[in-house]
């Protein structure tokens, strides 16, 4: 497990899970209570990565196009993420272990649901990309922290080290402006590095949010942008 601290009243923990052979990767997003010292766990998502999907057909961009064309207005675009947030998180609330154990894992039920959940993860990538494509990244000032926050949960746990790496310059910009925190950026990276070189980077401590961030950068390979 890895524990990713964002600033004094956030914290990310990041860790695997190994069911029926399969690897999920599960994500916590908490809150601290600074005055009492408790944690206040607020569970945004439990975030099921399953490392055999891939991409494979695209979908209609042209309904994706329409869908966009329809949002004229700040509200509109934040109630559109926002929907996107929601349908991602509707197979991330315990209804695959639900299904798997009333209808077994080698089941048609399961394989169907699996089918649907990875579907739908690569359909939301999609839209976040076109999105990105005519909007540019939700400002979390502008649509708030659930809105802000959805690309990168799309993005994180979509099964797709392309589509990481190919939206990388968004979220690395979103990072820079204070649109996505350390926490979340090092989280990305991390994942990435995982799923290139199956093993987290091993850094010698002490070392800071920004050093790890950097160093991550680097051993992937990827461009930043000045």
């Amino acid at each position: 497990m890895q524990i990713f601290l964002a600033t004094n009243t956030r914290i990310i923990l990041d860790f695997n899970l190994r069911i029926s052979g399969k690897i999920f990767l599960i994500t916590v997003i908490s809150e601290i209570n600074n005055l009492k010292m408790n944690y206040k766990i607020k569970l945004i998502g439990i975030l099921l990565f399953l490392y055999s999907c891939k991409e494979k057909s695209k979908p209609d961009f042209s309904a994706i196009d329409q869908e966009l064309s329809e949002l004229t207005s700040l509200g509109l675009r934040r109630d559109y993420l926002e929907k996107i947030y929601e349908n991602d998180m509707k197979f991330r609330q315990g209804q695959a272990a639900e299904i798997m154990v009333k209808y077994g894992k080698n089941s048609a039920e399961y394989g169907s649901f699996l089918e649907k959940w990875n579907a739908l993860d690569l359909e939301n990538l999609y839209r976040v990309e076109r999105y990105f494509l005519k909007f540019g990244y939700p400002s979390k000032d502008e649509f708030g922290e659930k809105a802000a926050l959805t690309p990168w949960i799309v993005i994180h746990h979509s099964g797709s080290y392309e589509g990481k790496e190919r939206n990388f310059g968004t979220i690395y910009q979103a990072f820079l402006i204070g649109d996505i925190d350390a926490a979340a950026m090092t989280l990305f990276l991390g994942r990435m590095h995982e799923e290139k070189y199956h093993e987290r980077l091993s850094m010698e401590n002490p070392y800071t949010a920004e050093e790890e961030i950097n160093a991550l950068i680097a051993k992937l390979h990827l461009e930043v942008k000045k």
